[in-house]
């Protein structure tokens, strides 16, 4: 667990992990996680064991059969209590259909976004990291004060909130 939250001391192996506890690396690693390779809607604010095993996984550098876990997951997702949550992976898998010139006429044309999502030190800041001395760190209170100030200066007068 030192690996995935840097601390040792955690007394309970059910124990629940929150996002907020884990190290820079592991929460970059969750979030490309939870919105790319097993997505899911809703709340990211905890990190589930499935989760956790792939944060381990690519930080150690371990093979993992990612078709199997990608699978396992569609099929969860079609059970009778997740009739809510829509189907993983549809992009690709709609790149995938019309590969195989697969007949779609049933359903509306679908206008794919690009994707321009980046990782930048803006994206850091959004998860409570701040830079100190060239390291990313768990920002504090003191921290995240600053940067509301910092934020509230930079902002134009005439935009400024009332």
């Amino acid at each position: 667990m030192n690996l995935i939250t840097g601390r040792n001391n955690i007394e309970d192996k059910n124990e629940r992990i929150s996002a907020n506890q884990l190290t820079v690396e592991s929460r970059l690693i969750h979030h490309i996680i939870t919105f790319c390779i097993t997505p899911r809607t809703g709340s990211r604010d905890h990190v589930s064991s499935m989760e956790t095993f792939l944060i381990w996984a690519i930080l150690t550098g371990k093979r993992i059969n990612l078709p199997a876990i990608i699978l396992a997951h569609m099929s969860d997702a079609v059970k009778p209590k997740k009739s809510r949550t829509g189907l993983p992976y549809g992009m690709a898998l709609t790149e995938l259909f019309h590969s195989f010139k697969l007949p779609l006429k049933h359903y509306p044309e679908i206008i794919v976004p690009s994707c321009h999502d980046k990782y930048s030190s803006s994206s850091l800041k959004r998860m409570n990291f701040r830079l100190i001395n060239d390291i990313w760190v768990k920002a504090t209170g003191e921290d995240m004060e600053e940067d509301h100030i910092e934020h509230e200066a930079s902002l134009d007068p005439t935009q400024a909130p009332s």
